[in-house]
């Protein structure tokens, strides 16, 4: 039989074929030229491996590696059911649609697994989704967004990340670097945790201060203020924190949300979907359901 390396070899071609094929025949997104097998390979570790780190902290990872193996294993699939009946296949291949449905899901897999399996940003957004899960999980407001897909779910989330964010900064400042490139030091790029500008420090110092000895009390009030917005200022803040600092804070929150959501919006759109998709939420999600019989 094939030697483990002639295997990876094989698989490598076929991933460098169906990159070629997907120029050519998705007609449902970008038609990438570039997917290249090295994120496979990191997807396949990522299933095979145990980090021995909590299950709740490797979900997001694993979950989006399974993805890619199982869209690649989906257009396999497709192409050997395809092969067995070439007469009913249009040479056209843009016009197949079940060629195309398997191109797309791959593509987006691929995408998904390329940005957030690789490099620093792995283990910050498995960090990052781990937080949201635990704020569901903790603010009934928030667990209801989720599950009804309401509107200001969209609004919440920025909030909630930021509080992560704030509340552990060297744990997260990967993920947010990535969508907010300006709010970190250029001058330490070379440094394994980014390190915020300024103004950004400044919201975590804040952060800290309203923390003061009211400790969990306050990041809780502080989370349902975030998921709750206006409807939340009403309540009464626990410990001896002014209203001053309060309001502060949850301006300069609000301000590096919508920054967060306006700076690059594509970005910040597929990231929250792919956080609410690994999560379980229901999303409108990008690609279409698959189907489950095999069509041309």
């Amino acid at each position: 039989g094939a030697t483990s390396a002639e295997a990876r070899e094989a698989r490598r071609s076929l991933v460098e074929a169906t990159s070629r094929l997907n120029s050519i025949a998705n007609a449902r997104r970008k038609g990438r030229d570039d997917l290249r097998a090295e994120t496979f390979e990191v997807a396949a570790r990522v299933v095979a491996e145990s980090s021995g780190r909590p299950a709740a902290v490797d979900y997001a990872s694993r979950a989006i590696a399974q993805e890619v193996i199982k869209s690649f294993a989906a257009l396999r699939e497709y192409v050997r059911e395809a092969g067995t009946c070439p007469e009913k296949v249009d040479p056209n291949l843009r016009k197949n649609d079940g060629l195309s449905e398997k191109l797309a899901r791959w593509e987006e897999s691929w995408e998904v697994g390329r940005r957030f399996l690789t490099g620093q940003l792995r283990d910050s957004f498995c960090c990052v989704v781990a937080s949201v899960a635990a704020a569901r999980a903790q603010e009934p407001a928030f667990a209801s967004m989720c599950e009804d897909h309401d509107a200001e779910l969209f609004m919440a989330l920025p909030r909630v990340l930021l509080l992560a964010f704030v509340y552990e900064p060297s744990m997260h400042a990967a993920f947010l670097q990535s969508l907010l490139p300006e709010a970190f030091d250029g001058a330490a790029a070379g440094k394994r945790t980014p390190v915020p500008c300024a103004e950004l420090q400044a919201l975590v110092e804040a952060f800290r201060a309203l923390l003061g000895k009211s400790g969990d009390g306050m990041r809780k009030f502080l989370l349902r203020r975030a998921v709750c917005g206006g409807e939340a200022r009403e309540l009464q803040a626990p410990g001896a924190a002014s209203s001053e600092a309060l309001a502060a804070f949850t301006r300069e929150l609000e301000r590096w949300s919508m920054l967060m959501q306006r700076t690059c919006p594509d970005d910040w759109n597929s990231c929250a979907a792919v956080i609410l998709r690994v999560l379980g939420c229901r999303v409108d999600a990008e690609l279409v359901e698959e189907s489950a019989d095999f069509r041309i």
